[in-house]
């Protein structure tokens, strides 16, 4: 049996080519470009996972080719943007959308098979993570919960807090769920995913960072989940 190739798919936009794509370690990237000549310019590539103010930003620190031969342009995306396509599509429609309406719009199309964990993160950047990460997330149980891991050093983190939040319990103010017995993570996406996931019951595909100030005391609304 063959497994399916998926092709890179370059939509037209009225000042070349775009795409969104997935990396195989789950970062999700923006990619603009234009073809002359047969000559391949990158014009921009930017992280979709992480915010700042409201904007997109950072490029992948793996892709240091921003002009190759149109024959060249899916070596360069398998070996600096991790992911490996079989061809090149080309597809005209969305060309009418701005940058961010065509984002927005891929990611929604993309949702149909991705659940994405959102931490608010503050300070600087380790392991392209900020170093204080908060969320407030549903489980597969409804429950919610509270979720705060902070970077330790040598590369862990570690989980400075987590309690359930929905409920009043007389006797502790604080009710730590059961499963959860992991105190220190290695302080990159997958581990912390694949941590919540098993040990607080989530199902989540993607972690996002987004760079906002939410009042964590003041309100209760859990920023994603089975909610």
């Amino acid at each position: 049996m063959h497994m399916h190739q998926q092709k890179l798919q370059l939509y037209q936009s009225e000042d070349g080519f775009r795409t969104v794509l997935k990396t195989k370690h789950g970062r999700l990237i923006y990619l603009q470009l234009k073809i002359t000549d047969q000559i391949v310019t990158i014009d921009k590539c930017l992280y979709l996972d992480r915010f700042r103010k409201g904007s997109y930003y950072a490029i992948p620190q793996k892709l240091t080719t921003m002009q190759c031969r149109e024959d060249e342009l899916l070596s360069v995306v398998a070996t600096q943007l991790d992911h490996v396509f079989s061809g090149i599509e080309i597809i005209d429609s969305l060309s009418e959308l701005s940058m961010d309406d065509f984002i927005q719009y891929k990611l929604h199309e993309m949702r149909g098979g991705y659940k994405f964990l959102l931490f608010v993160g503050s300070g600087e950047a380790v392991n392209d993570l900020p170093v204080k990460l908060q969320t407030r997330l549903a489980n597969r149980l409804h429950r919610r919960i509270y979720l705060e891991i902070n970077y330790y050093h040598n590369a862990v983190g570690v989980v400075s807090d987590c309690h359930y939040y929905d409920r009043t319990y007389r006797q502790r103010t604080k009710v730590i769920p059961q499963m959860l017995t992991t105190v220190f993570v290695p302080f990159e996406r997958n581990s912390i995913l694949q941590m919540v996931n098993r040990e607080l019951d989530c199902d989540f595909t993607d972690l996002i960072v987004i760079d906002n100030t939410i009042d964590f005391e003041g309100n209760s609304h859990a920023l994603c989940g089975n909610i």
